[in-house]
């Protein structure tokens, strides 16, 4: 049985639950506010980044953000959604590293 979201397909377990999470190592927060909290989680095998929203239209922002790094897949330049670890809550983005916008030269 698989779970079909617009940007992202997953495979669920039987019994029709989300794939286990991937306990991370060590967890760090990279950026915390009113409406969102991004957390870098370093897994066995690599480092990704979650970025969950917060407040009453969280959901909405979700599934929103998802959508739109869905139909960016691919694209240089853009943060790329990972399969897994699949965090409900969050949008998961492989790390790109300690490089920052805020670091680069601009304009873009």
């Amino acid at each position: 049985m698989k779970w079909v979201h617009p940007c992202v397909e997953v495979s669920m377990a039987a019994g029709g639950a989300l794939p286990d999470r991937v306990p991370p190592v060590r967890t760090e927060t990279v950026h915390g506010s009113e409406r969102t909290r991004v957390t870098r989680h370093f897994l066995p095998e690599r480092t990704v980044i979650a970025k969950e929203p917060l407040g009453p239209d969280a959901q909405r922002r979700l599934w929103h953000e998802r959508a739109m790094l869905g139909r960016l897949r691919g694209v240089a330049g853009v943060a790329q959604l990972v399969d897994a670890p699949w965090y409900p809550e969050s949008i998961v983005l492989a790390d790109a590293g300690a490089t920052s916008l805020a670091d680069s030269a601009k304009p873009l």
